[in-house]
């Protein structure tokens, strides 16, 4: 099992990998939105990220396709965002993310909350 990562930028990384360590679980981290579907069509995925707002990937949209594809339904989806802002968050629920964080991450928090994620 793995956990994807769908993140343009490469100064987040860090941050998720140490957030993600507590689950002694590979962590594939992707630039493109493409790469990141074939290899969710792959399976043996347990939670995906996705960082919401960069450059050139709209999150919030691969969210919706994420939600659209009948066997991810139940998948656990964190988006993440360096906006803080309650229009994003409300945006981010609404499009089916299960969770919500902002940068920077409470590690012990998003540990917590994933955890649940996967025991639910």
């Amino acid at each position: 099992m793995a956990f994807l990562v769908l993140n343009e930028n490469r100064d987040y990384d860090a941050v998720i990998q140490k957030a993600l360590e507590p689950f002694h679980e590979r962590c594939e981290i992707f630039r493109e939105e493409r790469e990141f579907f074939e290899r969710l069509a792959d399976g043996n995925v347990r939670v995906v990220v996705i960082v919401i707002y960069t450059e050139s990937i709209d999150g919030l949209i691969v969210l919706e396709k994420v939600r659209r594809i009948e066997q991810l339904k139940s998948l656990p989806v964190v988006a993440i965002s360096a906006v803080k802002h309650p229009l994003p968050f409300l945006d981010a629920y609404e499009r089916g993310a299960d969770e919500y964080f902002t940068f920077p991450i409470n590690e012990t928090e998003f540990a917590q909350k994933v955890r649940k994620l996967i025991n639910a």
